[in-house]
């Protein structure tokens, strides 16, 4: 396999569709044996962290420069957390907007569609496991694939742009686990992420927002 100085976006995209197919069987095959939460932690670790780490070790890619691994202010981080709660507000926000008006036209056609509720948990292990998940793997380790690798290797093809592709992988991903309905809201807040990235070039502050708008979807 021929190394790369960066990341390209044939890379991006095989990778991209073998984690949508990894975590699509995962969720038939483990998921009723592992339990969510447990499957939750293999799918960010294994899935999602794991492959980018070894890509950038085979190819001798700094993760600092490469996938943003820079120091920032702690005003950006500030920033961050700001923004992650205020991106979460309005893509809710957004999102019960669009929920209502599919709602109304399905209801027209004799069908109705409810807003997707939360999958339950078990088990209080399997509780604990989902909120450690939610809260510090996925922040860390989506932000690393998506705004670190995708973003990255999109750059090659759209540098002013390339936060926008991330962002729409991010939401699509997320349909996996929550359902079309969520594909919007995923999308609107993976695209403000990936512009704090965009601006600050520290995937640092987009982990404090990730964590903070996760924080309160999990509230």
């Amino acid at each position: 396999m021929k190394k790369c100085i960066l990341p390209t976006v044939k890379q991006a995209n095989i990778l991209y569709l073998m984690l949508v197919l990894l975590i699509t069987m995962g969720g038939i095959l483990f998921q009723p044996i592992l339990g969510i939460g447990v499957n939750t932690c293999v799918n960010e670790i294994i899935y999602i962290l794991l492959p980018v780490i070894i890509l950038a070790k085979f190819n001798n890619w700094s993760i600092r420069n490469v996938y943003r691994y820079k120091k920032t202010s702690a005003h950006n981080i500030r920033a961050g957390i700001i923004c992650g709660i205020g991106f979460w507000f309005f893509a809710s926000y957004v999102y019960v907007i669009v929920m209502t008006l599919i709602n109304k036209i399905t209801s027209l056609n004799g069908s109705n569609m409810v807003l997707q509720q939360p999958q339950t948990v078990s088990t209080p292990f399997q509780s604990l496991l989902l909120i450690f998940a939610t809260l510090i793997l996925a922040p860390i380790c989506e932000e690393t694939f998506f705004r670190g690798f995708i973003q990255k290797a999109y750059e090659g093809l759209s540098p002013k742009y390339s936060f926008i592709f991330a962002g729409l992988f991010f939401g699509m991903l997320h349909i996996l686990s929550n359902g079309f309905s969520q594909a919007v809201f995923a999308s609107i807040l993976g695209i403000a992420l990936g512009y704090l990235v965009y601006s600050t070039d520290s995937i640092f502050t987009s982990i404090a927002a990730h964590a903070a708008a996760n924080t309160f979807a999990a509230i």
